[in-house]
């Protein structure tokens, strides 16, 4: 494999791990707002099927390391010699991710929805209806244990 290859799929390798680590901010920051909304609109944390004891603060967590990774991901091409193509694949995804959500945000005229008007519970029946089918008890005795549970 010639270098010229072999740069190349470096690019693409940084490219992937930018997208990939802005992409896991996006689910963060989508999560600390699915918080809110519940808190604002007092929902209980609890009639949530799956949480995690540490929530929300490890997502605070996660996003702070996630973001200091990103600082620091192409940190080799500023401390050692500098290598253009190598520092703009590794700090490209910045503008470029923020330049298409603002762009979205201002062509589209989106704008943010407020916690208390987020709407958490359109489609919830259905899709409790999919993951929580009813069970048909296939004897007595799984009747009776059916409604204890």
């Amino acid at each position: 494999m010639g270098s010229s290859s072999s740069t190349a799929f470096q690019w693409f390798q940084n490219l992937a791990t930018v997208a990939t680590l802005y992409t896991w901010c996006s689910i963060c920051v989508a999560y600390i707002r699915f918080r809110a909304a519940l808190k604002t609109q007092n929902v209980d944390k609890e009639s949530i099927p799956l949480s995690f004891i540490l929530q929300p603060y490890s997502t605070f967590i996660t996003l702070g390391y996630l973001c200091i990774v990103a600082f620091f991901n192409g940190f080799d091409y500023i401390a050692g010699g500098w290598n253009t193509p190598g520092f703009v694949t590794s700090y490209i995804g910045f503008p470029l991710f923020f330049g298409f959500f603002f762009f979205w945000k201002f062509f589209r005229k989106t704008r943010w929805i407020p916690s208390a008007d987020a709407d958490l519970f359109s489609g919830k029946a259905e899709l409790d209806a999919i993951e929580w089918p009813m069970k048909q008890p296939r004897n007595v005795l799984e009747s009776v244990w059916l409604r204890f549970i």
